[in-house]
């Protein structure tokens, strides 16, 4: 428990004297019988400071490297860092961000969803107000993502109904596609109703939309219902996207995609045919091979042979 120990002196020093706690932590050995991670004992220090004063904190979140585990939420030094200095002076802390831009990577940002999480949750439209006012709603846009995938799912609707009133910027188009994609993922009924609002929306933003519908294939069960509930100018993009996240563990009956080829725009029907042919190629070859080659001869037929064979490979 020796290094846990270090840790918490380094951690109440960082309060009152950063610099001194650093530099202690950088004198203890790294290697021998008594060696220790220097990082994480600087790290603790850091995040002491953090507590007293964000923004001093966070300018040394560069002095040890990102750290981090893989597959840990919110879990590198910039993260954490982030997370303590958000706690103790949320506004300070944005500002901050505003200020420094690039300082921090995507997965550092994660550290402040917590804060943002609670704020969406009290108060969605007069949280947004404030960010919009403040010109800060773009640095938090990362962290706004995760919340809306996560505990402040609930507020999307609401955010939804806070962009209508607001004027398009980069900031705002942003939001609304984020409020679109994570409600695609999770609520795809929801997603539908929302879009409804768009009938202006961009090729572009559909066809993203359409994508994030199927959750990049792991959702493609939902085509029927999605194709059945969806304002006609989804239509299309809808089944392009469906085709684009066909694969061998998501296409269930082969035959049935073979009839939804009709549905693709006459000039999508070879690109159609060649993902039909690779996905069913991954999980019985021959059969796939022979449907392709029961096809006119043509150059297409030939281009999705050979995807297949690829496939089986």
């Amino acid at each position: 428990n020796r290094e846990h120990s270090l840790a918490g002196i380094a951690r109440a020093w960082g309060n009152s004297d950063l610099n001194a706690a650093i530099k202690w932590a950088k004198s203890l050995p790294s290697c021998g019988d008594e060696s220790f991670d220097a990082n994480e004992i600087v790290r603790a220090a850091i995040y002491g400071k953090a507590t007293v004063d964000p923004v001093a904190a966070l300018e040394q979140v560069g002095v040890v490297p990102p750290g981090g585990r893989s597959g840990y939420f919110a879990d590198t030094t910039g993260a954490k860092i982030l997370r303590e200095a958000s706690l103790a002076d949320f506004d300070a802390t944005v500002r901050w961000l505003v200020n420094n831009p690039g300082r921090l990577s995507h997965e550092d940002l994660m550290g402040i969803a917590g804060p943002v999480t609670e704020r969406l949750n009290a108060d969605a439209t007069g949280f947004l107000n404030q960010l919009n006012t403040e010109g800060t709603l773009g640095a938090l846009l990362p962290a706004i993502n995760s919340a809306l995938l996560n505990d402040s799912a609930g507020q999307r609707s609401a955010i939804w109904d806070w962009l209508a009133t607001q004027p398009e910027t980069p900031e705002t188009e942003q939001l609304r596609r984020e409020v679109l994609n994570s409600a695609a993922y999770q609520e795809p009924e929801l997603a539908l109703k929302l879009i409804k609002d768009l009938p202006k929306s961009s090729a572009e933003e559909r066809q993203q939309l359409a994508r994030s519908l199927y959750n990049g294939g792991n959702m493609l069960h939902r085509f029927d219902n999605l194709m059945e509930d969806a304002p006609a100018y989804m239509r299309d993009p809808l089944v392009r996207a469906a085709f684009e996240s066909m694969g061998s563990e998501n296409m269930g009956d082969p035959n049935v995609w073979i009839q939804r080829l009709s549905q693709l725009p006459e000039a999508e029907r070879e690109s159609g045919m060649r993902s039909i042919a690779r996905a069913w190629a991954g999980k019985a070859p021959e059969e796939a091979i022979g449907w392709v080659t029961s096809l006119p001869p043509s150059d297409n037929r030939t281009e999705a042979l050979g995807d297949a064979v690829q496939a089986w490979a």
